[in-house]
């Protein structure tokens, strides 16, 4: 079964478990209050991953394998782009001001 669109409420959750998103096809949104992924999460396999946190959250080394587009706050776009992990997707992140659902 997949999911086409998942929103994760505000403080709900700080960690996201392994297997997470790996069957949401379009978007996922994630909170400010996500401080951690488990293995392989984000997967980056829905078409838009969206991150709210001003921090870039842990990841580990299976992260970010799939080919989908990151969107986060704007004033922290280029701490994405250069913090560890995510800078391996550096030109797949995003202002979020740019993203149109």
């Amino acid at each position: 079964m997949s999911l086409k669109n998942v929103i994760v409420e505000q403080g709900k959750l700080s960690y996201i478990p392994e297997g997470f998103d790996n069957n949401i096809k379009d978007v996922v949104d994630y909170p400010s209050t996500i401080s951690s992924f488990g293995w392989s999460q984000p997967s980056l396999r829905s078409k838009t991953t969206i991150l709210r946190s001003k921090t870039p959250p842990n990841i580990g080394d299976s992260s970010l394998g799939g080919n989908g587009l990151i969107y986060v706050p704007d004033d922290v776009i280029d701490v994405y782009r250069h913090s560890d992990g995510w800078s391996r997707v550096a030109e797949r992140i995003y202002p979020l001001s740019e993203y149109h659902s």
